[in-house]
């Protein structure tokens, strides 16, 4: 990008007077929004980030009054000087501002936006003043992928911002799950409980295929909730739900077991594939764990080897010593370990490599737009190579179609997972689609 168009352009110095003509309170930011959505830039899009100061009350506990509104005036000036023409900012409180880009439809785009506002924010210490930094994070939201009018999108990217709170650069991309966010539901993990116990949740089997045969070699279970509902719960939802309560450990073994389960009778039809299962980061404080899913494999006579387990990267490196820990005892079983959304919880090389994980997930925000933005193909690129010089395979999530396939193959990719391919199927479906496939029988 040139650097006379250049997003967030530092922009010169204007008189104090001139500064804030990029700022709105809440109400009149939520109508500007509303306002340039239909025609937010050339592209039609717009992303929007919710910025998380943190310390602010801090700041104010340890300063006095006058001092700590001079510091957040500075932010403020920060956001003010950094900031294009067409973009705003609301003040919502000491601790947050939302801020829209109009015309940002890339999310890698997003993310540079999103890194700059948090270096400018980061504001240095003071003589006289004291030696107390702001951490904040940072959320992003884009239109349409993330919402369809202004409320929706803040409360996505606010939703982000809460996961951005928990990684080490402090700043996230929404996913569909948080775009498919319902407002909060304070009985929704004793109806995640209930529908536990009275075996009405379902789980789906999305194919991962080999990019070199086309074969289908694995498979991800994903739990839905069948209703007849025009908004069902989304399955991030739920997961949200059963973390909640106490009976997290309860949901993954129905996951875990379904699966294997349906993997012991697809055997029987012949279908050989690996199964995976998403397990929550709040598992690895379960010392239990490598022992809870011994015993599962056992009672459904699946071999170790036909498991991998998929954990977040973010949920990983919160505590990579005790992660390593927990990790190490499951693979000894023999299961493979799967790195899930890697590229967005942002693990640094010394972390990486002690990691012991067998396989990692590419994320979608990184797949999806490979083909138009130089810079996430490079940044594939760069992830496959990371991974097979540490003896990893990659899958590819988000390929949803087959100029993006045939260029995964073209890089060496191992695995693609995404649309193009197949959506999440019921078991009954998921067997006719691999036996229609590939015939009756394993080669």
């Amino acid at each position: 990008m040139r650097m006379s168009s250049s997003l967030l352009a530092r922009q010169p110095s204007r008189p104090i007077e001139s500064r804030r003509a990029r700022q709105l309170d809440p109400r009149g930011f939520l109508d500007y929004v509303t306002e340039v959505l239909p025609r937010a830039g050339t592209n039609g899009k717009l992303a929007l980030l919710v910025l998380d100061l943190r310390r602010g009350d801090r700041l104010e506990a340890l300063m006095a009054a006058p001092e700590a509104e001079v510091r957040f005036e500075r932010v403020l000036d920060a956001l003010e000087r950094l900031l294009r023409t067409g973009d705003r900012y609301a003040p919502v409180s000491r601790e947050e501002i939302w801020v829209a880009l109009p015309g940002v439809g890339d999310a890698s785009v997003a993310v540079l936006a999103a890194i700059r506002c948090l270096h400018e924010v980061r504001l240095p210490d003071i003589d006289g003043e004291p030696d107390l930094q702001l951490r904040p994070c940072a959320g992003i939201a884009s239109f349409p992928e993330h919402g369809e009018d202004a409320r929706q999108l803040v409360r996505v990217a606010d939703a982000a911002c809460k996961a951005a709170a928990l990684t080490e650069e402090g700043y996230c991309v929404a996913t569909q799950r948080e775009a498919a966010a319902l407002p909060d539901d304070p009985h929704l993990a004793e109806r995640v409980r209930e529908a536990v116990r009275a075996n009405a949740l379902e789980v789906h089997y999305q194919p991962q295929i080999d990019i070199v045969t086309g074969r289908c070699t694995a498979a991800e279970a994903l739990v839905r909730w069948p209703s007849d509902d025009a908004k069902p719960v989304p399955p991030f939802l739920i997961a949200q739900g059963a973390e909640r309560s106490e009976i997290n450990q309860a949901f993954t073994l129905f996951i875990l077991n379904t699966a294997l389960r349906h993997r012991m009778g697809l055997r029987r039809a012949g279908i050989e594939l690996r199964m995976s299962v998403n397990f929550s980061a709040r598992l690895l404080d379960d010392e239990e764990l490598p022992d809870l899913v011994a015993q599962s494999l056992e009672a459904w006579s699946v071999p170790a080897e036909q498991l991998t387990v998929e954990l977040t990267e973010s949920s990983v490196v919160k505590d990579v010593s005790r992660s390593v820990r927990v990790l190490e005892r499951v693979r000894q079983l023999g299961v493979r370990l799967a790195m899930d959304d890697f590229g967005t919880g942002y693990a640094s090389l010394a972390q990486f490599k002690r990691l012991p994980f067998d396989e990692i997930k590419i994320d979608k925000l990184f797949v999806q737009n490979m083909l138009q933005t130089r810079g996430d193909d490079q940044i594939v690129r760069a992830m496959l190579d990371l991974a097979h010089n540490f003896g990893q395979r990659v899958v590819a999530e988000g390929v949803e179609d087959l100029p993006t396939l045939e260029r995964l193959r073209e890089l060496g990719c191992d695995l693609a997972q995404g649309y193009h391919i197949s959506k999440a199927l019921p078991e009954a479906h998921f067997r006719a689609w691999w036996l229609a496939r590939h015939g009756h029988g394993a080669e």
